[in-house]
């Protein structure tokens, strides 16, 4: 924002986040005429990333048209807090003014009075109003406020997330436990204690050498007790239960693959998007890299496997995940996997296929990619509402912009945040969502902490178009411990469940094509 600096005062504190020191530099400025208005902005000196991890603006402008009343109070000689009460009686959090305080303060309101923009209240000492001429005045001062800059609304709304924020944070766990060991996950096992080792799974993961054992447990492909070795009978059945789908792509002959244009897309799609996927780790690098076949011979054999979902460009990046962390190496055409186990490709394909397919049903996406346009916008504005729920400056901004088809979260709802996170942050991520309840209840819940995160995000640092919001999304979320985010998200699902008895429309399993004339959302429209 230009304009002619009037007055200014630095060591001013913005109460935008309560119990953090907010210290920036308080002007009052002239923009032509008779035109005043207020500026906050952080100190100089301050780290970027501090400001952008708390949510404050590098720039907050109050007009004064906007302004109906100002109030001060002197809390000691070093403190004086000033107080600007927005036209539609919402006060804005509190300045605090540490350098000359009262001095300062005095300063602005006896320029502003001089001015006769000011007038003393009748009645409550330290008030000011402002006044009706000034109002007049200002009708028409939009076009000096550069929109880059927070206004009163907006640094409003940015005060009550983080106060929504840090209510959430205050009911997660205060210390972050370690990752079940192996040894912590066998003595649940050995109690049989499915339920307490699923739930401590769900809050704090498992260590890396325990996890392809357990996701085979939770994933219901070796039963709990049983260790995975190549001649476990639940091993073997997956192999005769793989080739059986492998015996029906056997069974198509040239012609009818020649005939079929489902068939020739989806090998086709699956071809070259075997070709880029992952291929900078170590997995999948390389010509000739064994996993490429197991990677395409999977998502054939899902395609025939499940019709109605077939394949969708992105499911390879759902399948990559299982061929990492159970594959450790190939020697002689054979895959030596997590603990050893030496297996054929096959074999090491009807693991991969049947963690895939599982995880799909558990997660509901086999639903989803069945009828992906309706199915998406099903569970998104599903995630949307649990967000909205406790959150009304969201809703507000999503329900008045382009950004009311959420499009800026159908990459990390499809892939589960494949692509937002490194493997070792998904795999933590995966961990929670296989353990949980209701993965396919789990998943949306993390959606809707990503929005609430994104927020001021949104609010800060973009212009509200499609663009730029998708620029922030996909920067934004790198960037995020998933640790946090899977403790926030149960936090907030917590919240929503004893506060909201309602929330139940929120959680609703994906309904079959014939229910989506019965859907209806609270919020959004078809």
């Amino acid at each position: 924002m230009t304009g002619k600096l009037v007055f200014s005062a630095d060591n001013v504190c913005f109460d935008l986040m309560s119990h953090f020191e907010n210290s920036g530099t308080f002007s009052l400025r002239n923009y032509g005429s008779e035109l005043y208005g207020f500026e906050w902005v952080p100190d100089a000196s301050r780290d970027p990333k501090e400001l952008s991890d708390n949510n404050i603006p590098s720039n907050v402008t109050i007009p004064l048209k906007e302004v109906s009343a100002i109030m001060y109070r002197d809390l000691s000689f070093k403190v004086t807090e000033f107080i600007v009460v927005y036209n539609d009686s919402m006060k804005l959090p509190k300045f605090s003014f540490r350098k000359a305080p009262s001095l300062s303060v005095k300063h602005i309101i006896e320029f502003l009075m001089h001015k006769k923009i000011l007038e003393s209240h009748k009645s409550q000492p330290f008030t000011y109003i402002v006044a009706q001429e000034t109002k007049k005045a200002h009708a028409a001062p939009s076009e000096h406020i550069n929109n880059a800059h927070l206004n009163p609304e907006m640094t409003i709304d940015i005060a009550l997330h983080n106060k929504i924020l840090r209510s959430l944070h205050s009911k997660t766990e205060k210390t972050l436990q370690a990752p079940l060991s192996h040894n912590e996950c066998r003595s649940f096992i050995q109690k049989n204690d499915i339920s307490g080792l699923k739930t401590e799974i769900f809050k704090r993961g498992v260590e890396n050498n325990a996890r392809p054992q357990i996701w085979l447990h939770l994933l219901g492909l070796i039963p709990y007790g049983n260790n995975f070795k190549a001649d476990d009978a639940s091993f073997i059945t997956l192999q005769e239960q793989y080739q059986r789908i492998q015996d029906q792509i056997f069974l198509i002959t040239e012609d009818q693959h020649n005939n079929s244009d489902y068939l020739q897309d989806v090998y086709r799609v699956i071809e070259n998007d075997v070709k880029r996927n992952d291929r900078t780790t170590s997995t999948f690098s390389g010509d000739g890299n064994p996993n490429l076949g197991v990677l395409k011979n999977v998502l054939i054999s899902y395609s025939i496997y499940n019709r109605n979902a077939g394949y969708v460009q992105g499911m390879a990046d759902l399948v990559s995940p299982f061929i990492i962390l159970y594959t450790n190496r190939w020697e002689n055409n054979e895959a030596i996997l997590f603990n050893n186990t030496i297996t054929t490709k096959h074999g090491i394909e009807s693991l991969v296929f049947w963690s895939f397919a599982r995880m799909m049903k558990l997660t509901h996406h086999d639903r989803l990619f069945a009828d992906l346009s309706t199915n998406q916008s099903f569970i998104l504005k599903n995630s949307a509402e649990i967000a909205f729920s406790i959150h009304n400056p969201l809703k507000k901004l999503l329900s008045s912009s382009e950004l009311d088809q959420l499009s800026f979260l159908f990459r990390p709802l499809l892939l589960l945040f494949k692509r937002e996170f490194k493997t070792e942050d998904l795999f933590r991520l995966w961990d929670s969502i296989f353990s949980a309840d209701f993965p396919h209840t789990f998943s949306r819940f993390l959606l809707a902490t990503a929005i609430l995160l994104l927020y001021p995000k949104f609010v800060i640092h973009t212009d509200g178009s499609l663009g730029s919001v998708m620029s922030v999304t996909d920067g934004f979320l790198e960037t995020v411990n998933v640790s946090s985010l899977i403790q926030l998200t149960i936090s907030l699902m917590n919240n929503s469940m004893k506060s909201n008895p309602s929330i139940s429309i929120y959680i609703k399993e994906i309904p079959l094509k014939r229910d989506h004339l019965e859907f209806s959302s609270k919020y959004f429209k078809y």
